[in-house]
């Protein structure tokens, strides 16, 4: 299974675009992945692969100055942008994962640059690093397939970063969507939030090639496992302690 971690990827607005995976669901996200009134990446993205609420301790050290920030969240919601002059010096902070041992401990697993559970993730808010980062976002997700994972988990946060500075990402929705059209095999798209005009929504995404019921960020990994548990030539290193089914609608 190859899951391509898709940041402030949207529901309502891939489907404004016409952008659909074959099974589809919208997620709510827990109040407890919350930081300021909005669903912050680094408390959803672990949750998502342990199953549980895993919230990451060392928020602070992402805000170096968090007036300004909240001032600048206060002015966006009003439609007030502005433009710094001069050199602008980007933040740059490596993370250690918020968690221990997650889903991808259990199976054979490739995983990249996941925030709160890959060791050693970038956050940087600098246009040169984000693309690039996504560039081989994308390398990685056309090269690894051709190796026997059984998951390959892939992260970008461009979508994100377009979001917030409200700059139209329609050409980069096509681009994720079109991407994993094209990937063999069982494919999932999952976002931690969406991010639409400068600010985080209150929904995810999760979109499959097989099945899939999710109705909160917490149910991604019982799906996961579900569908690899289903795929006999998958074999975990440990029981899926934390699986438990998730029961079709009957609408």
């Amino acid at each position: 299974m190859i899951i391509l971690c898709v940041d402030g990827l949207d529901p309502d607005l891939a489907a404004e675009f016409g952008y659909h995976m074959p099974f589809e669901c919208k997620l709510d996200i827990p109040i407890d992945l919350f930081e300021d009134g909005v669903p912050h990446t680094l408390h959803v993205w672990p949750s998502i692969f342990r199953g549980e609420v895993s919230r990451h301790p060392n928020l602070q050290e992402i805000n170096v100055n968090p007036l300004r920030h909240r001032v600048r969240k206060f002015l966006h919601k009003k439609g007030i942008k502005w433009k710094r002059k001069g050199e602008i010096k980007y933040l740059w902070k490596v993370f250690k994962p918020a968690v221990g041992r997650t889903l991808l401990d259990n199976y054979s697993s490739f995983w990249w640059n996941i925030p709160g559970v890959s060791e050693g993730f970038i956050f940087s808010v600098s246009p040169s690093y984000m693309k690039t980062n996504y560039e081989v976002f994308k390398h990685l997700a056309e090269n690894l397939v051709r190796y026997k994972y059984d998951i390959v988990a892939l992260y970008t946060r461009l979508i994100d970063w377009y979001g917030h500075m409200a700059i139209n990402p329609k050409i980069l929705y096509y681009e994720v969507f079109s991407l994993a059209k094209r990937l063999p095999g069982d494919i999932m798209v999952v976002s931690d939030h969406g991010c639409v005009r400068g600010n985080h929504t209150d929904h995810a995404y999760l979109g499959c090639t097989r099945s899939v019921f999710a109705e909160n960020v917490l149910d991604v990994r019982a799906e996961i496992e579900r569908i690899l548990w289903e795929d006999k030539s998958c074999t975990p290193t440990h029981p899926p302690s934390l699986y438990h089914p998730v029961l079709e609608p009957s609408h």
